[in-house]
């Protein structure tokens, strides 16, 4: 019988079959100063929820008879402070929404090192509610809908759940790009349009469609004067040597870049919302 965490120590639940796989991930996590307790089942870890509340909680999706996504829903309910990461043997995009929807903190597609887990383990539980306060809906004609707070940690994990979403869907380079300026429009709009108020919401939408991926970001910010951003796209360097001698701080090459990267990049005419398309693979 496993020794029961001290109150000052790091706890993680780790439920999951026993096996070779869930011992490497036990060494490792104890290696990292975690205390672990392993669990065989949701419903040992239901249990186990109503004897002390670990710190993160690691289930995988396929746990019978009781899965990770039901278990998921019922920490949340009863321990909300408890940091959930989903790990998962497919790569079903219902799955992926499904655990960002529930707050899962990550979602790890299996097999992984261990010292992945650890890493995974470590950011769930520096996470703040903040963090996971995403919003998420299925609008018409599939578009994936989204609101999340100003927050840059919260916008990572938005990031990552959005590479699961497309990777087997997307050139890993394509997928790169776009990544990339997802997150830099995402970080104007935190630092630039809510002055990093994460109380603040951040509008996103976003669609894979055949031959193109779109995205609208929308803060609710005053905005600002897009146009010399985009005309001096040629010349990155010389915008920010320009920015720094007129004492402004940096700013705009995100922007920049973004015009670069993209196929298509649309401002409103309040310059607080941008709609971005990339084509994603050849029509054919």
């Amino acid at each position: 019988m496993e020794k029961p965490p001290e109150a000052t120590e790091k706890h993680v639940a780790v439920v999951e079959t026993p096996g070779n796989e869930r011992s490497a991930w036990h060494a490792a996590l104890s290696a990292a100063g975690w205390a672990v307790t392993c669990c065989d089942t949701a419903d040992a870890a239901i249990e186990q929820l109503e004897r002390a509340a670990p710190d993160v909680a690691v289930a995988e999706i396929g746990l019978q008879p009781t899965g990770g996504l039901e278990l998921l829903k019922l920490i949340k309910a009863r321990r909300p402070r408890t940091r959930v990461i989903c790990t998962a043997r497919d790569h079903e995009l219902g799955n992926v929404l499904e655990c960002l929807r529930g707050g899962a903190a990550d979602y790890l597609r299996r097999p992984f090192e261990p010292s992945q887990l650890v890493r995974a383990v470590d950011e769930a539980a520096a996470a703040t509610p903040d963090d996971e306060a995403i919003d998420i809906d299925i609008g018409e004609m599939g578009w994936i809908e989204l609101q999340m707070p100003s927050s840059v940690r919260c916008m990572r994990r938005l990031d990552k759940f959005f590479r699961l979403l497309y990777e087997s869907e997307v050139a890993p380079d394509t997928l790169e790009e776009i990544s990339l300026c997802f997150t830099e429009i995402v970080k104007n709009a935190i630092e630039w349009g809510h002055r990093f108020d994460a109380s603040k919401r951040i509008l996103l939408s976003h669609m894979l469609f055949q031959d193109e991926i779109v995205f609208k970001v929308k803060d609710t910010g005053a905005g600002f004067d897009i146009g010399p951003m985009l005309d001096g796209a040629e010349d990155l360097i010389a915008m920010e040597t320009e920015r720094e001698a007129a004492g402004k701080r940096p700013g705009g090459l995100g922007i920049t870049l973004v015009a670069g990267l993209m196929d298509s990049v649309i401002y409103n005419a309040t310059g607080n919302m941008i709609i971005m398309s990339k084509k994603v693979y050849d029509a054919g």
